[in-house]
């Protein structure tokens, strides 16, 4: 090969020698080659042709930075480059994984010449990588309009199409891949992917079984498999699979990711743990499994080790939310309010467009009795999810907190206004009890037992409000229901003796008032007790 572009002259000697190492590399003896334009170049720095033959010969014995770095020795000893250099360089730079420079190059290659096929093929291959799914399925498209048997050209577009997703349309590529190439087990695999993905689980059975049959050894296939019985809730299946994966390839960190996920299904946490640990042995970049297993921690109540994971996750640049809103969680639950506030601050400043960071730290605030911070933060989260009903509950408490009974009203009816639940009538039920309107009060709890006809509270928190409106049989009747649902509710037993006492019924309400003490729960111990004191004096009076 030789091109009439060179700046430098050849002697006569470096002439016989770059021929004698073209014809080695032609024949495929790329080391006896190297030397021979290594030993040129040591003569004669300037020698244009042997840079790019020896970038050849690196290229071939899989020296990609070396030959890109001879590519561009060349390059700067040559008027023009050839077209065929471009594609070389953007070969070696495609084979390091630098795929938009490997698309810059191959595609100055086929804009100069006649292009091959396989030059689309790799461009398309780069783009896909680069995740240009519309430009590299247009050169798969030239590819097979040349040539509609290039089952390369169908498998790749069966790969974009899966990402994209569609799944119909990779399932027909995968299709004209096995009519092409039946014994390439890639094709039955990607389809059994594409089948599973569109929901055809015994077709997606057949083709990994068809996969295996054709290599036995293929360990992704089981993966698959375990995957596609996670998928359709049969655990113990998967973990066969996932077991034979692993015996297969102790280091294959995918399997060990699908096995965890299988045993976390069976409940089977110390094994989770295990494979998480291998995994982190493997590779201990992985601050997603680190993260993973922190989170298991906390599940299993280790709170020491789940502090040290996501503690050392967060360490991690660029760090993610959650790990600082899980630990802010434990130190909420440790009573660490300002620690959890901090945690709970770099959660948000992560994501803010997070609900969920905003309520929790909502919470820890009103733990901390700063209400006007939890109420901003409520209201925060309510911004981005105006249908949660909690999230107004929660807000209109911290208001009654606040003594802000207004202000709590309106949150309180906007939440039942999107959801009827039984804690929000409580809630608003007790607020009309502290503004005294206990009509407004009763239609609450009315609709609570409506709700759920036997709940005592809400049969004694209506006796509680007729007997505050003087209406004691009314709350006779109410606060009955209430011990009739609940025979060992002591507060029940104080309010009748109490309501008993305003009736006259002394020696009722002092048998109600012991009953009360004697079950040893009620809320109302100290009036309890001044109550029988009171009655007894009565008694000895009479």
């Amino acid at each position: 090969m030789a091109f009439g572009f060179f700046k430098n002259k050849q002697s006569g000697t470096d002439k016989q020698l770059l021929q004698d190492g073209i014809e080695k590399y032609k024949n495929d003896q790329y080391a006896e080659a190297l030397d021979i334009f290594s030993a040129i170049l040591k003569e004669n720095a300037q020698s244009a042709e042997a840079y790019f033959h020896r970038g050849l010969c690196l290229k071939q014995t899989g020296k990609f930075a070396d030959a890109i770095n001879d590519f561009d020795s060349f390059a700067k000893l040559v008027s023009n480059v050839p077209a065929v250099f471009y594609y070389a360089r953007g070969l070696c730079y495609k084979n390091l994984a630098e795929y938009d420079k490997a698309t810059e190059n191959i595609s100055k290659y086929i804009a100069s010449s006649e292009a091959p096929i396989e030059a689309f093929y790799h461009r398309a291959y780069c783009l896909y990588k680069t995740k240009e799914y519309e430009r590299s399925q247009s050169d798969l498209s030239t590819i097979l309009t040349k040539n509609p048997n290039v089952y390369e050209a169908h498998l790749l577009s069966g790969k974009i199409w899966l990402e994209i997703p569609d799944v119909k349309r990779a399932i027909t590529d995968f299709t004209t891949v096995i009519d092409q190439k039946p014994d390439l087990c890639e094709g039955w695999l990607l389809r059994g992917q594409a089948k599973f993905a569109a929901g055809l689980v015994d077709e997606a059975l057949h083709d990994y079984q068809k996969c295996i049959v054709l290599d036995p050894s293929n360990v992704e296939v089981y993966c698959m498999l375990g995957k596609l019985y996670i998928g359709t809730g049969k655990p113990d299946e998967a973990l066969k699979s996932l077991d034979r994966a692993v015996d297969m390839n102790p280091s294959y960190i995918f399997a060990y990711e699908l096995r965890a996920e299988a045993l976390a299904l069976l409940e089977q946490y110390p094994q989770v743990l295990a494979d998480y640990d291998k995994i982190l042995s493997l590779d201990p970049e992985r601050k997603d499994i680190l993260e993973r297993r922190g989170k298991l921690h906390k599940v299993l109540n280790n709170i020491q080790q789940a502090k040290e994971d996501l503690y050392s996750v967060i360490g991690w640049d660029p760090p993610e939310a959650y790990p600082y809103f899980i630990l802010g969680e434990i130190e909420l639950a440790d009573n660490n309010f300002e620690k959890a506030v901090e945690l709970f601050s770099q959660a948000i400043q992560k994501d803010p467009q997070n609900w969920e960071f905003y309520s929790t730290r909502a919470s820890c605030y009103v733990k901390m009795k700063k209400l006007s911070d939890a109420i901003r933060d409520f209201m925060e989260a309510i911004s981005r999810t105006e249908e949660n009903h909690l999230l107004y509950h929660s807000c209109a408490l911290a208001r009654m907190e606040q003594l802000d009974y207004a202000g709590a009203m309106i949150d309180l009816t906007k939440a039942l206004t999107k959801v009827e639940f039984v804690e929000g009538y409580f809630t608003r039920g007790d607020l009309k009890i502290r503004t005294d309107e206990y009509n407004a009060a009763l239609q609450d709890y009315d609709k609570i037992i409506k709700m759920d006809h036997d709940n005592k509270l809400a049969h004694f928190m209506k006796a509680f409000c007729y007997d505050r409106m003087d209406k004691y049989d009314d709350a006779l009747r109410e606060v009955n229901k209430a011990i009739r649902s609940d025979g060992d509710y002591a507060d029940a037993y104080y309010l009748r003796a109490l309501i008993q006492f305003h009736l006259f019924s002394n020696v009722s309400a002092k048998t109600d008032c012991e009953q009360a003490l004697r079950l040893g729960t009620v809320t109302y111990k100290d009036d309890a007790e001044s109550l029988l004191k009171e009655l007894n004096k009565k008694r000895s009076r009479s």
